[in-house]
């Protein structure tokens, strides 16, 4: 796989906020793409994005949860 901007990312992110913000899916693509830590406000759930820089590689971490 290559980095973080191939387009399986881009669905895989497409449809989680479909899932669980479906009114916020710009908003979770464009937390995802981006690189600072943020708190997306979904109907019935918080998607939380985090990332991290590391020596290797990038981290990007995507976490639902139900409110």
């Amino acid at each position: 796989m290559g980095g973080h901007d191939g387009p399986e990312y881009a669905a895989w992110a497409s449809a989680l906020g479909t899932m669980y913000a479906p009114r916020k899916v710009d908003q979770v693509l464009d937390a995802f793409f981006g690189s600072a830590d943020t708190t997306i406000d979904g109907e019935s759930h918080l998607l939380k994005y985090t990332y991290h820089s590391g020596p290797g590689i990038d981290e990007r971490m995507l976490v639902v949860v139900e409110k």
